[in-house]
């Protein structure tokens, strides 16, 4: 069952997941490998990424979809140009040449969780970035990835240190930009990067109340939600007081959280469910679809902060439908980035009994 807070102002996109919003408040949407530019209600038919028949064919089912990892995932419009995570690659399109090109080939993984914009960071270089996210149990080399003239690694965690990187966060009140690593051990981390990344620090590691994949900085510090199956999940206040880096509990939450993004009042947070990491056997693995302990209810929130006090609710909830989450994917909900300059969130759905890949739309109180 899907519930809305009370007074919500709630509608559904079927079957179009929000990619992010440009510069002048369009939605960037797609429905698996169109992608649409959406104003005032008028749908335009950007561009169509290249896949197989088979794949166009059998996307109408939703578990095809799910099992074969479709769609686009992490995508941004920078410098007159979108790009757009898509079957492994990163494609490019020129929005004054309006030409498609495949920008970046991922030799292993299906891309990052997102990309970064870095901007008036003293030290940095201005322009487009990504850390790498791939399964890495065995902690080889992960690097962060910035496009000048082409994609280059540009700082590169040793063998060892980390399985991959979450997320890179902009820091403006710092003048540096956070590094969000998992998942386990001390790959379990937050560090801080300053001067080009020529200064890395490692701020906090080797527990799961420090895997993040989603912060925000504040005045009082770094705002963080953890990203665990094996522990109780929770909002979190990263703080540098006297006593060095604390992190400081301020809300339980129902599940992980590995997607999240920015409203002109708000942060918000969603929960995953996904399955425990203590598999008996393959034939467990592909079918198990009980969440893990830690996941208090099987099904995914959204969950707001506001800016103002932190207070924290819970806006939306799905719950998970049957499937196995490994060959059908975590139950959660994924959000675009772009305009901070509203208070309407964009949730797209995976893995739920009600509205499984549409994207909810909630309109949230301004404050």
């Amino acid at each position: 069952m899907a519930i809305p807070t009370s007074g919500s102002n709630l509608t559904t996109m079927q079957g179009t997941k929000v990619l992010f919003i440009d510069a002048v408040g369009a939605l960037i949407v797609s429905r698996y490998n169109k992608i649409y530019r959406v104003i005032d209600n008028m749908e335009v038919l950007i561009c169509s990424l290249p896949t197989s028949l088979i794949n166009s064919f059998c996307s109408k089912s939703n578990l095809y979809y799910r099992a074969k990892r479709l769609g686009v995932g992490a995508s941004i419009e920078y410098d007159s140009a979108y790009y757009l995570v898509f079957e492994s690659k990163i494609y490019r399109y020129d929005l004054k040449a309006k030409k498609l090109t495949v920008d970046f080939s991922f030799p292993e993984g299906r891309g990052p969780l997102s990309f970064t914009i870095v901007k008036s960071i003293a030290g940095f270089e201005d322009g487009l970035y990504f850390g790498e996210y791939i399964s890495n149990r065995n902690k080889k080399p992960v690097s962060i990835f910035f496009r000048g003239s082409a994609w280059r690694p540009i700082y590169t965690f040793e063998s060892g240190m980390i399985n991959h990187i979450h997320s890179l966060i902009i820091d403006d009140l710092r003048n540096s930009v956070w590094i969000l690593t998992g998942d386990f051990g001390n790959a379990a981390a937050i560090f801080n990067a300053k001067d080009g990344f020529t200064n890395v620090e490692t701020i906090v590691a080797g527990h799961q109340i420090y895997r993040a994949c989603v912060a925000f900085p504040t005045e009082e510090g770094l705002l963080y939600a953890t990203d665990s199956q094996i522990e109780p999940n929770s909002i979190r206040m990263l703080k540098n007081d006297v006593d060095g880096w604390q992190s400081v509990f301020l809300n339980n939450l129902n599940g992980s959280c590995i997607y999240g993004c920015e409203l002109n009042d708000y942060y918000v947070f969603s929960t995953s469910t996904e399955p425990t990491e203590m598999v008996k056997s393959k034939m467990h693995s592909l079918l198990d679809n009980k969440p893990a302990p830690n996941i208090i209810e099987n099904r995914s929130d959204i969950v707001t902060c506001r800016k103002s006090d932190f207070d924290v609710r819970v806006v939306y909830s799905v719950d998970k439908d049957i499937f196995p989450y490994r060959p059908f994917q975590f139950g959660t909900i994924m959000f675009p980035g772009g305009n901070k300059k509203q208070n309407t969130i964009y949730g797209y759905k995976i893995g739920a009994v009600n509205g499984d890949l549409d994207t909810v739309i909630l309109t949230c109180e301004s404050t």
